[in-house]
């Protein structure tokens, strides 16, 4: 080899070293960069999934600058069909499967993209394990779990987790029920995380009990049912990291037409530094600089970007990007204790209290001036109606398993009436001023919670658009068993906001699910 060409080949790998060096956080960097994955199943015009195309679509996304960059990137709940039924190594065997091909395909293709960006992989995966002998075993002598795969550096199996808490159509699908298990993984950067899969979530254990052990950094693949006016996805993420004081990186499945969509990386009171919903399905990938536990970083907030055509001051419209979501409605409303604000009225203050629970209100709204004909049809407010809602004791999460509950909150209806809160607006051509007219220059909520043993209390916001007010626009403090929360900044179109207090009643139930067929 030639001097000349001698020194290429070192200056290439000098160049390469570098690059890896700067792409990589270290224990001692006060961040590291944090990649997820909002992705849709199908691809566009299809009408069902197919593994390979999936695959195609993961290794498209992780080729996106901002994945090489990437210290650790998460993809969602359901990105991969059943076709990639695998089994999955156990991490101490220290299993490379991109190098061992005793496993499904697409757990080695998966393990070989870690490899390929130099960074760690958390991808959701349909896990087979035998169970010959045991005698909750399945005729078909397998089970099915919903399982977190985490891969290294280097396409390395370094944790799994299989989800413990079972979405009820997950039970019709066969999956597995769990018991709660407590999984963490460590990193080279000096950041250990805990998992979650979705709907753990809203259970203590093992999520809620992975916080009281310290763990400051959470992955949570998910595929996200939107649920007004409590628990849509990014309302629900944002209010989970900001009262638990952690860092939360949630990749969304995208499929808007059953309800899935949202995805962000939330970090303490910082709220989301990045975040994506929308009713268009997209593979697109999101990245932020994520604080570490107790340094002194202070990431960057990048506000969203308003559309080129829209004016400051013009009438509102649902969005198009995301009036086409399906979102569901909490029937647990309808035991509520409510009252309904008139809109013409300025101010209110009032205290409400339901069973062991009493929360104080106070409300400054403004009506703009506008054309009656516009304002009024029928003597009747054209835009959104509100009403404080106050509640403590038993309900249900989405119908699928049982909650206890304490709630102070003022939420949006579409009409006058309870049963409409929890809607969005589907207000004809001439009620759409139904944003820019009514503004709250002042929300004040505070309330007293009875201890518990297990118990969280979160802020909720969410506006029109299903996305989270930043959280520099309120304040949520917390002084022992009071918790105050207060609009800092006017706001108009807002759907919910308020304390949502979750008291982590576990009462599993079957869904008529008869014991064996599983």
């Amino acid at each position: 080899m030639g001097k000349s060409a001698f020194s290429c080949v070192f200056f290439l790998w000098i160049f390469c070293q570098v690059h890896n060096t700067v792409q990589q956080s270290t224990p001692s960097d006060p961040f590291y960069i944090a990649s997820v994955v909002e992705f849709a199943p199908f691809a566009i015009g299809a009408d069902k999934t197919d593994i390979n195309e999936q695959l195609e679509g993961i290794r498209t996304v992780i080729q996106d600058p901002n994945a090489e960059k990437s210290d650790i990137v998460v993809f969602p709940e359901g990105a991969l069909n059943t076709d990639g039924l695998t089994y999955v190594p156990e991490p101490k065997d220290q299993t490379i499967p991109c190098e061992e091909l005793d496993y499904h395909y697409s757990l080695s293709e998966l393990s070989c993209y870690a490899r390929s960006i130099q960074a760690y992989l958390v991808a959701n995966v349909h896990e087979k394990v035998l169970c010959s002998g045991d005698y909750q075993c399945p005729k078909k002598g397998y089970f099915v779990f919903n399982t977190n795969v985490v891969f290294d550096r280097n396409g390395m199996v370094i944790s799994k987790y299989r989800k413990t808490h079972l979405y009820r159509n997950e039970i019709y699908k066969k999956f597995t029920p769990r018991e709660p298990q407590i999984q963490t993984f460590t990193t080279d950067f000096g950041v250990t995380f805990g998992q979650f899969i979705c709907f753990d979530i809203l259970f203590h254990w093992p999520t809620q009990s992975l916080v009281h052990e310290g763990i400051s950094d959470f992955v949570n693949p998910n595929a996200w049912f939107q649920e007004l006016p409590f628990l849509t996805s990014l309302q629900l993420f944002q209010g989970w990291s900001q009262a638990n004081n952690v860092s939360l990186l949630s990749a969304g499945l995208s499929n808007p037409v059953t309800g899935n969509s949202g995805s962000g990386i939330f970090s303490r009171s910082f709220g989301s530094l990045a975040f994506s919903i929308t009713s268009i399905p997209e593979r697109k990938i999101y990245t932020a600089k994520v604080p570490k536990k107790n340094s002194s970083y202070v990431p960057k907030i990048t506000s969203k970007p308003k559309s080129p055509t829209q004016k400051p001051n013009s009438p509102f419209i649902i969005k198009k990007n995301v009036k086409e979501i399906l979102t569901k409605r909490d029937y647990n409303l309808d035991l509520f204790t409510t009252f309904l604000l008139d809109p013409i009225e300025d101010n209110f203050n009032k205290t409400m209290c339901h069973g062991d629970l009493c929360c104080d209100f106070s409300v400054t709204q403004t009506l703009k001036q506008i054309k009656t004909d516009i304002k009024f049809i029928n003597n009747l407010y054209i835009g959104y109606q509100y009403r404080f809602v106050i509640y403590s004791g038993p309900g249900t999460f989405q119908r699928m398993e049982k909650s206890e509950i304490g709630v102070c909150a003022l939420v949006a209806c579409t009409t006058r009436d309870l049963s409409s809160c929890g809607n969005r607006s589907n207000f004809p051509r001439e009620r759409i001023f139904l944003k820019e007219q009514l503004y709250f220059t002042n929300i004040t909520i505070k309330a007293e919670y009875r201890k518990r043993f297990h118990m969280l209390v979160m802020p909720m916001t969410v506006n029109s658009d299903l996305e989270t007010l930043p959280t520099d626009s309120y304040t949520f403090e917390k002084d022992d068993n009071i918790y105050k929360m207060s609009l800092r900044k006017s706001k108009m179109d807002i759907l919910t906001f308020g304390l949502y207090g979750n008291y982590f009643v576990e009462k599993r139930v079957k869904h008529n699910i008869r014991d064996g067929e599983l």
